[in-house]
């Protein structure tokens, strides 16, 4: 990632890295502090969720670079799998404004789930298998339950 951007000219990026989405608003905030305009989201959709959570309704552009399990998001706006065509969006493509939703207080874009939906959404992330092929197993298996 850090060749693709600097071959883009942007070499010195803010830098904050994550390893559970749970930890992203945090340095999403930060990076909103120290006056990011736009942000690269390097994760699946709970990681975007969280990150846009703390950046709607501010200037800060989400960049989305798809690593999760179904990427809705990304793929709903068309964003490409691989990475240097993501960040080439996210330097380059159009910048739109998002509608988002709210529930208990945080905001999103896709859906929120509950009840059977929440259920089949967190083993099917850790599915060997991942992509769409891991959800439609797990929303099967919930099915029957």
């Amino acid at each position: 990632m850090r060749r693709i951007l600097a071959a883009e000219g942007v070499t010195d990026p803010l830098w904050y890295e994550v390893t559970k989405s749970r930890g992203a608003p945090k340095y999403a905030r930060r990076a909103v502090a120290r006056g990011a305009d736009v942000m690269f989201v390097w994760g699946g959709d709970g990681t975007v969720q969280r990150c846009i959570n703390v950046v709607a309704g501010t200037n800060v552009a989400v960049a989305i670079l798809p690593a999760g399990t179904a990427n809705l998001l990304a793929a709903n706006l068309g964003v490409p799998h691989d990475l240097a065509g993501a960040v080439q969006v996210g330097l380059h493509g159009d910048r739109r404004r998002l509608d988002t939703g709210s529930v208990n207080g945080e905001r999103f874009t896709v859906m929120a789930g509950a009840g059977r939906s929440r259920c089949a959404s967190r083993p099917a992330a850790a599915d060997k298998r991942g992509g769409r092929q891991a959800v439609r197993g797990q929303t099967r298996r919930t099915l029957r339950a």
